[in-house]
């Protein structure tokens, strides 16, 4: 039986910042990186880390050959992460 939710935003902001969190993005960031690679070899492929309202971290892929899109969605969806693509 439910009988009612509270969002605690504070908590929930606390989570996301909390050190555990960015550990466990820039491991799941090395991760799709590290597939990029295999998949793209000539191309330089970097990760970027930062926290603003949370952890998070930017995987990016430049080759001169390929924009690199559908390896960097294969290498994200390899290493267990859910994407959705905007057009």
């Amino acid at each position: 039986m439910f009988i009612s939710f509270r969002l605690d935003h504070r908590g929930l902001a606390d989570l996301l910042k909390h050190e555990a969190m960015g550990r466990a993005v820039d491991t799941a960031a090395q991760a799709v990186a590290q597939g990029a690679r295999s998949r793209l070899p000539d191309a330089t492929v970097t990760v970027a880390s930062q926290v603003t309202d949370r952890h998070r971290a930017t995987v990016m892929v430049q080759d001169r050959r390929a924009d690199g899109r559908a390896e960097l969605i294969g290498a994200a969806r390899a290493a267990g992460l859910q994407v959705h693509e905007h057009r």
